[in-house]
């Protein structure tokens, strides 16, 4: 099901005019709309040779500054006419279907939307790898930045590809493959590549069996869940249990393969969503397009007039707005569904300011504790800056070199807020005057080598360290592509690489 309100590119009367969804970056680019693998050759090389920077863009979900290629409005850089973005959203076919050693493959155009190829899998028995949980997303983008779903045995969306062709400057096409082991690294560098390796035209993606889950909701005492992830953190063999059933209890949070944790400021409690794998359970029937209807229309009215009326004249119900929102924004009971549609359980995606941090499973419960007490902080004050939730997934290592689950087991802690419960800071001459509770929180993850999720918002620019080897290998293969730094933005550039 793919029901966007709003999409990236509003384009009333000319082509040359952006927004994406938040609304926090338009401007004036190039806009190209390929709808062929041809075309697209033709518009990379025209895009390059015309402005110098090109760049790509899919539904426009993504809310950072790595996107646009030169500096717009919204981002603290001036009004540009450089630049051109590729908008892929044409370039949405299957290709084919294969194997790669003994496992199910399919070759799609980067611009197919997850939640669309989801649902075309699924009338073959198939599923996606830990695919994103909002369906809009499209396949190009989850790959270039890392973008991933839920499950310890598994990594990000990215690490499925095992093959990847892209565009480069000249309009011409360069694969990544896994044929040997220097290849292995190029595609490595390449799967969350930022957009930095060339316009991707199509990937091939390693798929696996469409299953079953029960999906169990359970609300739990705050710090009690906390402690069980410290324990969790501490003790690796338990990222590896067996898949076999279990109902969700005290100190079996660390057992489950699916698991998910939802927070609203100011409670106690801490909702533990598990997802279990189950076969032989009977499929839960209930009318899926009105649920979805009806969440889609709650989700734009909550974010257009119910949350900015609270922020404007009734601050105070704020805590009892976190209370029942809590009661009714999430599903109760069980559910019994195929895996290719459980884990899309979120159809719509309001407008929000949306942070995500990976950090190291062992820090997973102080960040938590550290992020309750910043909030109850600021509530002691009167001041709400989280007025939605917090949103924790827990995710299997990556070989992606630039994702945030690199090399580790990770929890990834997503703070979800309105662009009224997020106001920016003062500035004054074009420098911030005044910190909000993202300034502070994002600094403290820095310190803690944390890592953003690259498609959503950070204060703090991940600036890269140049001695660590991750990074090393990522420049090499990068330059070597795209030695002239045509698909590097201005943002990454001076913000974000050494």
């Amino acid at each position: 099901m793919h029901l966007p309100f709003r999409v990236m590119f509003r384009l009333w009367y000319r082509d040359r005019r952006i927004r994406n969804w938040l609304d926090n970056h338009r401007g004036w680019v190039q806009v190209y709309r390929p709808r062929t693998r041809d075309e697209l050759c033709r518009t990379v090389h025209e895009g390059a040779k015309r402005y110098g920077k090109v760049r790509a863009a899919g539904s426009g979900i993504a809310l950072s500054r790595i996107v646009p290629p030169c500096g717009l409005r919204g981002d603290g850089g001036p009004r540009s006419d450089q630049g051109a973005l590729i908008d892929t959203r044409h370039l949405r076919r299957i290709l084919r279907f294969g194997q790669h050693d003994g496992r199910p493959t399919v070759t799609v155009e980067a611009g197919i939307p997850i939640g669309t190829l989801s649902y075309i899998l699924s009338g073959y028995g198939l599923a996606l790898v830990s695919p994103t949980i909002i369906p809009h997303v499209t396949v190009g983008g989850a790959i270039s930045t890392g973008s991933h779903g839920t499950g310890r045995s598994t990594a990000t969306f990215s690490d499925g590809v095992v093959e990847m062709v892209v565009v480069n400057a000249k309009g011409e096409l360069r694969r990544f493959h896994l044929e040997d082991d220097d290849e292995a690294k190029q595609l490595y560098a390449a799967r969350c590549g930022l957009g930095c390796f060339g316009i991707i035209y199509c990937v091939t993606l390693v798929l696996t069996r469409d299953f079953i889950v029960r999906i169990r909701r359970e609300e739990r005492k705050f710090d009690d869940v906390m402690n069980e992830l410290t324990a969790c953190g501490s003790t690796p063999t338990a990222l590896a249990r067996s898949h076999a059933p279990r109902i969700p209890s005290e100190g079996q949070i660390a057992s489950q393969e699916f698991v998910e944790l939802y927070w609203f400021p100011g409670s106690e409690n801490v909702i533990v969503y598990t997802f279990e794998r189950d076969e032989h359970a009977a499929l839960s029937r209930l009318p899926w397009l009105p649920i979805m209807l009806v969440s889609e229309l709650f989700n734009l009215l909550l974010a257009a007039t119910i949350v900015p009326l609270i922020h404007r004249h009734f601050r105070y119900f704020i805590p009892l707005y976190f209370k029942l929102e809590q009661n009714f924004a999430l599903p109760k009971g069980e559910q019994v569904m195929r895996a290719s549609l459980a884990f899309h359980y979120l159809p719509t995606y309001m407008q929000c300011y949306d942070v995500e941090w990976a950090l190291p499973l062992d820090d997973a419960g102080d960040a938590h504790r550290k992020l309750k007490q910043l909030l109850d902080e600021y509530a002691q004050r009167g001041e709400y800056p989280v007025d939605h939730l917090t949103h924790t997934r827990f995710v299997g290592p990556s070989v992606s070199y630039m994702a945030s689950t690199y090399g580790r087991p990770t929890c990834c802690i997503e703070i979800v807020s309105s662009k009224q419960g997020s106001p920016i800071p003062e500035r004054r001459d074009g420098h911030r005057v005044s910190e909000t509770f993202f300034d502070v929180f994002d600094r403290w993850m820095c310190e803690r080598g944390a890592r953003p999720h690259w498609g959503k918002n950070f204060v703090h620019p991940p600036k890269q360290n140049e001695q660590e080897p991750r990074w090393q290998e990522f420049e090499r293969v990068r330059k070597q592509f795209d030695p002239e730094g045509v698909f590097v933005s201005d943002y990454l550039q001076d913000q974000v690489f050494p």
